[in-house]
Protein backbone atom coordinates (compact mmCIF):
# COMPACT_ATOMS: atom_id res chain seq x y z
CA UNK A 1 0.00 0.00 0.00
CA UNK A 2 1.63 3.42 -0.95
CA UNK A 3 1.93 6.03 1.27
CA UNK A 4 -0.75 8.00 -0.38
CA UNK A 5 -3.50 5.29 -0.13
CA UNK A 6 -2.92 5.17 3.52
CA UNK A 7 -3.22 8.36 3.96
CA UNK A 8 -6.52 8.47 2.51
CA UNK A 9 -7.66 5.65 4.53
CA UNK A 10 -6.40 7.18 7.84
CA UNK A 11 -8.47 10.60 6.74
CA UNK A 12 -11.77 8.18 5.68
CA UNK A 13 -11.11 6.98 9.37
CA UNK A 14 -11.00 9.76 10.97
CA UNK A 15 -13.90 11.45 9.62
CA UNK A 16 -15.96 8.29 10.27
CA UNK A 17 -15.04 8.42 14.06
CA UNK A 18 -15.73 12.12 14.10
CA UNK A 19 -18.91 11.55 12.33
CA UNK A 20 -20.16 8.90 14.40
CA UNK A 21 -18.91 10.97 17.85
CA UNK A 22 -21.41 13.83 16.94
CA UNK A 23 -24.46 12.13 15.64
CA UNK A 24 -25.93 11.57 19.34
CA UNK A 25 -28.74 8.50 20.05
CA UNK A 26 -31.98 9.28 21.38
CA UNK A 27 -32.54 7.14 25.01
CA UNK A 28 -36.30 6.32 25.53
CA UNK A 29 -37.46 7.01 28.98
CA UNK A 30 -40.77 6.99 31.22
CA UNK A 31 -41.49 8.53 34.81
CA UNK A 32 -44.23 8.14 36.90
CA UNK A 33 -45.19 9.39 40.05
CA UNK A 34 -48.09 11.06 42.39
CA UNK A 35 -48.41 15.11 41.56
CA UNK A 36 -50.93 17.49 43.17
CA UNK A 37 -52.58 19.43 40.65
CA UNK A 38 -54.90 22.07 41.19
CA UNK A 39 -56.40 24.90 38.57
CA UNK A 40 -57.47 28.66 38.87
CA UNK A 41 -57.37 29.91 42.60
CA UNK A 42 -55.61 26.62 43.85
CA UNK A 43 -58.90 24.16 43.69
CA UNK A 44 -59.76 21.49 43.31
CA UNK A 45 -56.87 20.29 43.88
CA UNK A 46 -56.10 16.35 42.74
CA UNK A 47 -53.90 13.65 43.92
CA UNK A 48 -52.78 11.65 40.71
CA UNK A 49 -50.61 9.48 38.78
CA UNK A 50 -49.02 11.45 36.02
CA UNK A 51 -46.82 9.05 33.72
CA UNK A 52 -44.62 10.75 31.24
CA UNK A 53 -42.34 9.51 27.77
CA UNK A 54 -40.12 10.50 25.52
CA UNK A 55 -36.62 10.81 24.51
CA UNK A 56 -33.73 12.92 25.45
CA UNK A 57 -30.56 13.27 23.14
CA UNK A 58 -27.73 15.54 24.03
CA UNK A 59 -29.42 17.28 26.94
CA UNK A 60 -32.99 17.85 24.74
CA UNK A 61 -35.55 16.56 26.27
CA UNK A 62 -38.82 15.62 24.50
CA UNK A 63 -41.97 14.71 26.35
CA UNK A 64 -43.97 12.73 23.52
CA UNK A 65 -46.74 11.58 25.58
CA UNK A 66 -48.60 11.50 28.97
CA UNK A 67 -51.56 9.96 30.90
CA UNK A 68 -53.19 10.65 34.16
CA UNK A 69 -54.82 8.03 36.36
CA UNK A 70 -55.94 7.79 39.90
CA UNK A 71 -59.61 7.92 41.98
CA UNK A 72 -62.30 10.68 41.76
CA UNK A 73 -61.81 13.44 38.91
CA UNK A 74 -57.98 12.21 37.96
CA UNK A 75 -58.89 9.85 34.87
CA UNK A 76 -60.72 13.33 33.51
CA UNK A 77 -57.54 14.88 33.61
CA UNK A 78 -55.82 14.98 29.92
CA UNK A 79 -51.79 16.24 29.33
CA UNK A 80 -51.72 17.23 25.62
CA UNK A 81 -50.38 19.33 23.16
CA UNK A 82 -46.54 17.95 22.36
CA UNK A 83 -43.78 17.43 22.05
CA UNK A 84 -43.14 19.06 25.26
CA UNK A 85 -39.23 19.96 24.85
CA UNK A 86 -36.84 21.54 27.39
CA UNK A 87 -32.89 21.51 27.40
CA UNK A 88 -30.99 19.66 30.59
CA UNK A 89 -29.40 22.49 32.28
CA UNK A 90 -26.08 20.17 33.59
CA UNK A 91 -25.32 16.67 31.51
CA UNK A 92 -23.33 15.54 34.64
CA UNK A 93 -24.93 16.42 37.54
CA UNK A 94 -28.26 17.76 39.20
CA UNK A 95 -29.67 20.60 37.61
CA UNK A 96 -33.18 22.11 35.87
CA UNK A 97 -35.12 22.68 32.96
CA UNK A 98 -37.97 24.36 31.27
CA UNK A 99 -40.72 22.70 28.96
CA UNK A 100 -41.46 25.45 27.10
CA UNK A 101 -41.70 24.43 23.19
CA UNK A 102 -45.42 23.08 22.59
CA UNK A 103 -46.63 24.75 26.36
CA UNK A 104 -47.69 21.28 27.86
CA UNK A 105 -51.76 21.67 28.27
CA UNK A 106 -53.42 19.78 31.36
CA UNK A 107 -57.72 20.14 30.58
CA UNK A 108 -60.12 18.46 33.68
CA UNK A 109 -63.30 17.70 31.98
CA UNK A 110 -67.00 17.23 34.16
CA UNK A 111 -67.48 13.71 34.21
CA UNK A 112 -71.36 14.65 34.05
CA UNK A 113 -71.24 16.98 31.03
CA UNK A 114 -67.86 16.17 29.02
CA UNK A 115 -67.65 19.94 28.94
CA UNK A 116 -64.03 21.47 30.54
CA UNK A 117 -63.78 22.20 34.11
CA UNK A 118 -60.35 23.89 33.42
CA UNK A 119 -57.72 24.09 31.09
CA UNK A 120 -54.02 25.16 32.33
CA UNK A 121 -51.70 26.05 29.66
CA UNK A 122 -48.40 27.65 29.81
CA UNK A 123 -44.50 27.11 30.27
CA UNK A 124 -43.35 24.55 32.73
CA UNK A 125 -40.48 26.42 33.92
CA UNK A 126 -38.06 25.21 37.01
CA UNK A 127 -38.16 21.37 36.54
CA UNK A 128 -35.32 20.12 38.82
CA UNK A 129 -33.34 17.37 38.95
CA UNK A 130 -30.50 15.62 41.20
CA UNK A 131 -28.10 13.80 38.75
CA UNK A 132 -27.86 12.13 35.68
CA UNK A 133 -27.27 8.59 34.94
CA UNK A 134 -23.27 8.20 33.68
CA UNK A 135 -24.88 5.40 31.45
CA UNK A 136 -27.59 7.25 29.76
CA UNK A 137 -27.62 10.40 30.86
CA UNK A 138 -31.24 10.47 32.31
CA UNK A 139 -31.68 11.33 35.89
CA UNK A 140 -33.08 9.21 38.07
CA UNK A 141 -36.09 11.38 38.91
CA UNK A 142 -37.52 14.99 37.92
CA UNK A 143 -38.95 17.27 40.54
CA UNK A 144 -42.19 19.39 40.36
CA UNK A 145 -42.11 21.46 43.11
CA UNK A 146 -45.06 23.94 43.23
CA UNK A 147 -44.40 25.05 39.69
CA UNK A 148 -47.52 27.86 38.59
CA UNK A 149 -48.05 27.49 34.78
CA UNK A 150 -50.23 29.31 32.37
CA UNK A 151 -52.49 31.93 32.85
CA UNK A 152 -55.01 30.63 35.36
CA UNK A 153 -51.80 30.10 37.80
CA UNK A 154 -52.74 25.98 37.82
CA UNK A 155 -50.36 24.22 39.96
CA UNK A 156 -47.95 21.17 39.69
CA UNK A 157 -46.26 19.56 42.46
CA UNK A 158 -44.39 16.09 42.97
CA UNK A 159 -41.80 14.24 41.97
CA UNK A 160 -41.61 11.35 39.14
CA UNK A 161 -39.23 8.38 39.16
CA UNK A 162 -37.27 7.25 36.38
CA UNK A 163 -39.12 3.85 34.78
CA UNK A 164 -37.06 3.46 31.70
CA UNK A 165 -34.25 3.05 31.55
CA UNK A 166 -33.23 1.10 34.26
CA UNK A 167 -29.90 2.52 34.65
Amino acid sequence: MNISMKKGLLALAGAVALAGAGSAQAVMFEYEGTTDFSGPGGSPTLTCTLNLTGDLTSGVVTVMNGTVTGPGLCPFVTVDNFNWTGMLSNLTGGGRFDLSMNDPRATVTDPTTGMPLFVCEGAVLGVTYPSVSAVTGTPPSVDLNNIVFGPNNCVVDGTLLRLVPTN
